[in-house]
């Protein structure tokens, strides 16, 4: 009998265990890169030409956000998402050059939450904290092609995740052994996410760059009624 309660009692701890080793992906600060949109239809819309993307698989990705979200303006009236100066009879008001730089990164908290926050499961309720932050530069250039002005919009998202291939070791070893087993789930991005994550911040992302070129342009826009 008593075997028998303590099996029912260590399965139920097991059940509890692994169900409570994860932690649904959460992006933390979305709400640090919204805008107001303040999308207009002026009488002259604006042509806008987009230099080619180059780089890796993520500069893509970042590229093709904007392109997209850009696409989706109603100030834009002719639209190159691969520009190629003297290739086309297409003549831009603006032409931009985008070159975006995805760093991905681990909190050092992180080794505080599996030790030893892992006796009381803080890997699941409270989960790791990762970072995906994106340097876009971009290059603004009138359709003559002189450099107008060029910037970088930084957007860093706070992620909060775990699944249970990270959580299991700090989840199930109450001891000190979890400040050695524990170093590498805390110190080193899980690559896993990265889908999931531009799937979420996808919108956010691109909304709040094209928003901050916009502005830009609009300002060159209403210098140019000035004169």
């Amino acid at each position: 009998m008593k075997q028998l309660v303590f099996r029912l009692v260590l399965i139920s701890f097991c059940l509890v265990a692994v169900s409570g080793c994860s932690h649904t992906l959460t992006v933390e600060n979305m709400r640090d890169f919204c805008l107001a949109s303040t999308i207009e239809s002026p009488g002259k819309k604006i042509d806008v030409g987009i230099k080619p993307a180059i780089g890796n698989y993520d500069q893509i990705w970042c590229y093709n956000s904007i392109v997209e979200k850009f696409n989706s303006r109603r100030e834009i009236g002719k639209f190159c998402s691969n520009f190629v100066d003297g290739r086309s009879s297409f003549k831009p008001d603006y032409i931009l050059s985008l070159e975006p730089q995805v760093k991905y990164e681990s909190s050092g908290w992180n080794y505080i939450v599996n030790f030893p926050g892992g006796i009381i499961f803080a890997p699941a309720w409270h989960g790791y904290t990762y970072y995906v932050k994106i340097a876009t530069n971009v290059a603004i250039y009138s359709g003559d092609g002189s450099e107008l002005k060029k910037f970088t919009i930084d957007t860093s998202y706070s992620i909060r995740h775990s699944e249970f291939d990270r959580t299991w070791y700090p989840a199930f070893q109450f001891c000190v052994l979890n400040a050695l087993g524990g170093f590498y789930t805390a110190f080193v991005y899980d690559n896993d996410i990265t889908s999931h994550v531009k799937n979420v911040i996808k919108d956010n992302y691109s909304s709040y760059v094209v928003g901050n070129i916009m502005e830009e342009i609009k300002a060159f826009e209403a210098n140019k009624s000035v004169r």
